[in-house]
């Protein structure tokens, strides 16, 4: 059953929306939203590890960055990330925090499922929390169209 356009479209409205608002918050708000996370420091820092494995010199995509709290984190190993996010919100916070502290690190608003970047952009690419909000057929056929080949995905 093929799915409609603007049914695609009214999803991705509601997600925008609902992000926006999440990181439309204070700082403190979304620290205090992380306290509920503390359980998985060990399959995060896997996850860490795993991440800097794959982009090993190579252009990174934080895929749906949110805040930008992993960007920041990848940049500070040393990697070359862009962050991703549907929610304008999300990017603006972040790159407003990326220009206060003086980093080069690019952000942009997009749609996961429909990547503006060149074919082969990235070496590696991640993210956190997000597959469950995508069309997987959709957002997969996007994350390999934008890896190199023998690039690598981790979630």
């Amino acid at each position: 059953m093929a799915v409609k356009q603007s049914d695609v479209e009214d999803r991705l409205q509601r997600e925008r929306e609902f992000h926006d608002g999440r990181f439309g918050h204070s700082d403190a708000a979304r620290a205090n939203a992380k306290k509920y996370y503390g359980v998985t420091g060990p399959s995060l820092d896997y996850y860490r590890e795993q991440v800097a494995r794959a982009a090993t010199g190579g252009q990174l995509l934080d895929y749906g960055c949110g805040a930008g709290d992993s960007t920041f984190l990848w940049h500070d190993l040393g990697l070359a990330p862009v962050g991703i996010d549907l929610s304008p919100a999300a990017v603006e916070n972040a790159a407003k925090r990326a220009e206060d502290a003086g980093l080069d690190i690019e952000f942009r608003a997009m749609d996961a499922e429909n990547l503006e970047f060149a074919d082969e952009s990235f070496e590696a690419l991640c993210g956190q929390g997000i597959l469950h909000h995508l069309d997987l057929g959709r957002a997969f056929a996007e994350i390999r169209r934008v890896l190199v080949p023998g690039g690598v995905g981790v979630f």
